[in-house]
């Protein structure tokens, strides 16, 4: 029985369908295009790498230091290979994702593996242009010249203050 107070919201912040379709038109048509129109080309490209990073997170449901930790070479695209509900075979393209671990509990194990949709392709695909010539597959997926991004908490937050969605019903983020 839950009494008033008690109640506490997931500890990842999830967003509604409408609340990701709002993020997401604004950032293809006011943040990359205001990015690469008035600011240095250094700055565009951290604009195209937060816009990589929130479409890839959403697409996965990765940690954000996971994400940030990930290499070229920590992504494979496979064709996956699957029976439609006709009886059909059907193939697909998916993309496995292999994560370090990092929490102790998990340790022993290493890595875990995420399956991404092919969407996730796209994306990495635009990170790894977006980032040449440092897109070897040793380099970080999201890198400023070759360097591994620390955080994105200063862009995502703005961007969710300017579409007043940083708070939840609550008052709490």
């Amino acid at each position: 029985k839950f009494q008033e107070g008690m109640y506490k919201r997931p500890s990842q912040a999830t967003f509604t369908d409408k609340e990701m379709r709002k993020i997401s038109y604004h950032l293809r048509n006011n943040y990359l295009r205001r990015s690469k129109n008035y600011i240095s080309p250094r700055s565009a490209r951290g604009a195209e790498n937060c816009y990589c990073a929130f479409f890839m997170l959403a697409a996965t449901g990765l940690r954000t230091a996971e994400l940030y930790n990930l290499t070229f070479a920590d992504v494979e695209e496979e064709e996956y290979e699957y029976e439609d509900s006709k009886g059909v075979v059907a193939r697909r393209k998916v993309y496995v994702i292999r994560v370090e671990e990092r929490k102790a509990k998990r340790k022993k194990f290493m890595y875990r593996y995420v399956i991404a949709n092919p969407r996730f392709g796209h994306y990495i695909k635009r990170a790894y242009e977006n980032n040449a010539p440092h897109n070897k597959p040793s380099d970080y997926i999201l890198n400023t010249y070759g360097k591994k991004i620390p955080t994105l908490y200063k862009p995502f937050k703005n961007i969710l203050e300017a579409l007043d969605l940083r708070y939840d019903k609550t008052g709490k983020y």
